[in-house]
């Protein structure tokens, strides 16, 4: 595997704050529907699995996000989840979002600010035909069959949008597409609107960039979420 000198240099930064050595495998499947790059928490590495399709600077990208989840893991400590009980398959879904939607706001103003795109260009792609639905009236997360899965990935999305829009300088035609996105997803989704403001107050009153901040928002979501019999928070 052929790496830039930039993301191997921001490789050896993460070893150094972590004091963990970084691993990157390369497979057919990371075992995540749509995605193609997967950071797997371990006591001895840091180690990323990504298609072997990906290549370039997306590959990089890739590699520099997936790294940095780590670091917030060994580093900073950010806390994490364990499960109450056997949990169903959308209950683990929905851990999985619950701390993504709040984690990727971080990873993507830290790796952004280290010179990587902190999404690939499908992911603008992807909003510009939930825009088209929205305006044509279509519910574009209908394949979605568990009702309340579907509202929280929903949420998810707007979240998603507007911490990239929040935290990071994007190119002018990204930030126009995704303040679109937001204006239009309110007429469209009033009840998962509602909600989403809910988090975003979390989120501007908190610091999620600290351990603590992050413990706080995430803990009020899964309240918010009524998800407190599924998983309870470690944070070490």
């Amino acid at each position: 595997m052929n790496l830039s000198t930039k993301i191997q240099e921001y490789i050896v930064e993460i070893e150094s704050n972590t004091s963990k050595k970084v691993v990157i495998e390369e497979v057919s499947d990371v075992g995540l529907q749509g995605m193609t790059a997967r950071y797997l928490p371990g006591e001895e590495i840091i180690k990323v699995q990504i298609l072997k399709v990906k290549g370039g600077s997306e590959l990089e990208n890739s590699i520099a996000h997936e790294i940095t989840h780590g670091y917030l893991d060994i580093a900073k400590g950010y806390c994490y989840s364990a499960p109450k009980k056997e949990l169903s398959s959308i209950e683990k879904q929905t851990t999985s979002l619950i701390f993504t939607m709040i984690d990727d706001i971080v990873v993507n103003k830290i790796i952004f600010d280290r010179g990587f795109l902190p999404y690939s260009p499908r992911y603008i792609e992807e909003v510009e035909k939930e825009i088209r639905s929205f305006n044509k009236k279509i519910d574009h997360y209908a394949e979605f069959s568990d009702i309340g899965f579907r509202s929280k990935f929903i949420i998810f999305r707007f979240v998603l949008a507007w911490g990239l829009l929040s935290y990071l300088e994007l190119p002018e035609y990204d930030k126009k597409i995704l303040d679109l996105f937001l204006r239009r997803f309110k007429f469209n989704y009033p009840n998962e609107y509602a909600q989403s403001r809910i988090i975003l107050n979390l989120i501007i009153e908190n610091d999620i960039f600290t351990k603590q901040g992050h413990f706080i928002v995430i803990n009020k979501i899964i309240d918010l979420w009524n998800f407190r019999d599924c998983v309870f928070l470690k944070n070490e």
